[in-house]
């Protein structure tokens, strides 16, 4: 193996399973072309290269969260704790003992 990285490893390679492993990972590795620029974070969901927390939160909602037809809706003047509990109870989510049972939960 002529991989630049193998004598970092902390043990030899021991043939096998692991040796194609190897292979596969040096082959990924040769197609990885590093510049001479400065690091940097980026993540554009929305097209305009700004990354916005409120555009995570959409994201991951549509992914996880189910679909209603009705948007949920908090209302400020009353405490957060009524707010949670009405949108589990919308969600069928809140923690009785058949959701918990149904989740596998003991």
């Amino acid at each position: 193996m002529s991989a630049p990285f193998v004598s970092s490893l902390r043990r030899d390679i021991r043939g096998g399973e692991e040796s194609a492993q190897l292979s596969r990972i040096s082959d990924l590795l040769d197609t990885v072309v590093l510049s001479n620029m400065g690091d940097r974070r980026f993540w554009d969901l929305n097209g305009d290269r700004c990354f916005r927390v409120k555009d995570v939160r959409r994201m991951l909602d549509d992914m996880l969260l189910p679909k209603f037809d009705v948007p949920s809706k908090w209302v400020k003047q009353i405490p957060i704790k009524v707010n949670v509990l009405a949108w589990k109870i919308s969600m069928d989510r809140l923690s009785t003992r058949v959701n918990l049972h149904r989740r596998g939960v003991q």
